[in-house]
């Protein structure tokens, strides 16, 4: 032991440089700044580099210096008497605090460093969030002030039957139900269409994002998205609920991105508006021991929020999600060429992306065919879709923004599954098996062979240097073929599921002489295929996966597919989204992480499909789009055991001890035994530092 020490503390000095890491969790947010000294914050502004904070229950103004980071200091407080202000509004160098009473508390900011008190003004009615555009404020229902000297507001006219006012632009304003109003003339606002009837009690924010027609609005039941392509009618398209509802619900949006906070902070990509897919359900809130959020704020691209006792700052970073684009029907398939993707889906549907970059996904055209669009494959300028009843349609996608149908195969009436390799195309049929072609005229496939399979099939994997297919068979049974002879391939042996029920064998995929059969409910199994003719199982991995320290929540495996990199074995996981496995021992991988689609909502966003190429998952979501994932952000990082983003002498300092009393964490290649091969790994994997 006293050897190993040794090496590793000499490990530890001698690659300093390798100290830094990027986090191996799939978490983009990372904390950047923070101030630990509140007491029951209730809001806050961030102006320049400036932190304005209610603390103490709203009694007191805290003026906080965000240049100093990672640890902001406070330079100012202003104290008040039993006020008790919940809300803060800036303009110009004023600051305008409420409390849903009639007072409205004008504070003056121009010396940014010493904010002072500069009188009250009272309305007849209470406030809770004055809007404020072009120079006026309107507060409540019925008040209107001019701001032309802003630290002392001016009582100028009223509104009738308008509502209270939560949004204002050049082009429409809104009221807290959602009524479109006029201020073209800002002393005579008109109400120009009816509320909104939604969900729960009137919204207290309302946002919008004219680029993408969409409207955000926000109550204590979570947020609705509206689509507002006619402003005066807007529609709804999505509804967030927010779980626990126990406490005020804060909201912040970036573009597409919405966080909502509570006890605990949930980040939403809203591309899709239909379906919103969470991105991150637990950011970690807790760095010193906090339990409630109070107030969310962003601003350029970092997140600020408020808690019990402390101010934190975070990087605005979405990774793994890389891009995501709305499609209107449910997707079934994805395939991918040099620069295109296709995305199959429901209704006939086929959509196709350029791929000018894996974050740089654009539609570009698409087509609807009279059967269902099942899967696809791509040949060059050639596409072929497995159609369902429709058999297989080929496709001439020389300019991808008007696809046009050249041919069809007769392949059946329930066409599932298209592949090429080389210059062959296989065609999987449910009920009609299995069919090859050579497709040196891509427009014209030659016939080569049919095999009828043994019962009702789903999907295929092909590896052609071990000259194998292995078609999955869903609730039936999953068969091994031998195609060598392509003009008659041969039966091996079959595979069981282990139920016949809720799925059975989704998929299966082939890496080397590993055969892994995704089996929905029932987890995936692991098959050692070096004799195909009779697979030996390794292991299964069942349906409920425990989540590595520094994960806070298990989840289940819902297998769909399954796909295989260097280091990690990824799976399609259906309702719970991606899963992430740790694959330094291919026979024994273990769960590193997690990215959630939308587990609290009415819709289910299922992860079906990928493709990985070049570090990232190009993934199909049944109701959720075409999503991209950056999955080398989410690569394990076998030397950072604390997981604090880190590679230092504190992981050499763990690894020696778990080392010592064999704990699993130790055993770097999992193989049940504590030795010099799990010391020359996690030295590799210090060097290394991660990806």
């Amino acid at each position: 032991m006293d050897y190993i020490h040794n090496i590793l503390t000499i490990v530890a000095i001698a690659f300093p440089s390798t100290a830094l890491a990027q986090s191996s969790l799939c978490q983009g947010p990372t904390q950047k700044g923070g101030f630990t000294q509140l007491n029951q914050p209730t809001d806050f502004a961030i102006i320049n580099d400036r932190a304005y904070i209610l603390n103490n229950a709203g009694n007191e103004l805290l003026t906080i210096d965000l240049s100093t980071a990672p640890d902001y200091t406070l330079i100012n407080t202003l104290t008040f008497n039993d006020t008790g202000f919940l809300e803060i509004t800036a303009a110009g160098d004023a600051l305008y605090l409420t409390n849903n009473s009639p007072r409205i508390t004008t504070i003056d900011r121009t010396n940014p460093d010493a904010p002072q008190h500069a009188g009250n003004t009272f309305a007849n009615t209470s406030i809770d969030i004055p809007l404020i555009h072009n120079g006026y404020m309107y507060a409540g229902p019925s008040q209107i002030y001019s701001l032309a000297d802003p630290l002392n507001p001016q009582l100028i006219g009223t509104m009738q039957d308008i509502g209270t006012l939560a949004y204002a632009d050049d082009t429409i304003a809104y009221t807290t139900t959602m009524a479109a109003v006029d201020l073209s003339n800002p002393l005579l606002p008109a109400r120009l269409s009816e509320p909104v009837i939604l969900t729960g009690n009137d919204f207290t924010t309302v946002d919008v994002d004219h680029a993408s027609n969409t409207a955000y609005l926000s109550n204590q039941e979570g947020i609705s998205v509206l689509d507002i392509t006619d402003p005066l009618a807007p529609d709804i398209s999505d509804e967030i609920y927010y779980r626990p509802k126990t406490h005020k619900l804060n909201t912040a949006r970036a573009n597409a991105l919405i966080i909502l906070g509570d006890y605990n902070l949930e980040l939403y990509d809203t591309s899709s508006i239909s379906q919103s897919l969470l991105i991150e359900e637990s950011l970690e809130i807790e760095p010193m021991g906090e339990s409630l959020t109070h107030a969310l704020a962003i601003d350029a691209d970092t997140l600020y929020a408020a808690f019990e006792h402390s101010f934190i700052a975070y990087t605005l970073d979405q990774a793994p999600h890389a891009a995501s684009v709305r499609i209107p029907t449910p997707a079934n398939g994805i395939s991918l060429s040099e620069n295109i993707a296709m995305i199959t889906s429901d209704a006939g549907r086929i959509d196709i992306f350029n791929l000018d970059a894996p974050a740089q996904v654009s539609p570009a055209g698409s087509l609807v065919i009279p059967h269902d669009a099942i899967s696809s494959a791509i040949m060059d300028q050639t596409a072929y879709v497995a159609a369902s009843d429709g058999g297989t349609w080929i496709l001439d996608i020389s300019n991808p923004a008007d696809p046009r149908p050249v041919a069809t195969l007769d392949t059946g009436n329930k066409t599932r599954d298209v592949r090429i390799v080389d210059d062959l195309l296989f065609v999987l049929d449910r009920l009609s098996g299995l069919y090859i072609y050579r497709i040196t005229d891509p427009f014209n496939p030659e016939p080569v062979s049919h095999t009828q399979t043994l019962t009702r099939v789903e999907h295929m994997a092909i590896d052609m240097d071990q000259g194998i297919i292995s078609i999955a068979g869903g609730t039936t049974t999953t068969q091994i073929y031998d195609i060598s002879d392509i003009s008659n391939p041969t039966l091996l042996t079959t595979i069981e599921p282990l139920t016949r029920v809720d799925g059975g064998i989704m998929t299966t995929t082939i890496d080397g002489d590993l055969l892994y059969t995704a089996e929905f409910y029932d987890g995936f199994r692991i098959w050692d295929i070096t004799d195909p003719t009779s697979p030996r199982l390794i292991r299964h991995v069942e349906n409920e996966a425990d989540r590595p320290e520094g994960l806070d929540q298990s989840f289940n495996s819902i297998a769909h597919q399954i796909s295989i990199t260097e280091q990690q074995l990824i799976v399609a996981n259906g309702d719970e989204g991606v899963a992430f496995y740790d694959n330094t021992n291919p026979q024994n991988p273990i769960v590193s992480d997690h990215i959630p689609t939308r587990p609290n909502s009415n819709s289910s966003a299922s992860a079906r499909r990928m493709v990985i190429r070049d570090g990232y998952a190009y993934t199909s979501l049944n109701q959720g789009g075409f999503r991209v994932y950056d999955i080398l952000s989410c690569a394990p990082c076998p030397a950072d055991l604390n997981n604090d983003g880190m590679v230092d002498f504190h992981d050499v300092s763990r690894f020696l001890g778990s080392f010592a009393e064999q704990f699993p964490e130790a055993d770097l290649n999992h193989d049940g035994e504590w030795d010099f091969f799990d010391v020359t790994l996690f030295i590799v994997a210090y060097n290394n530092g991660c990806h």
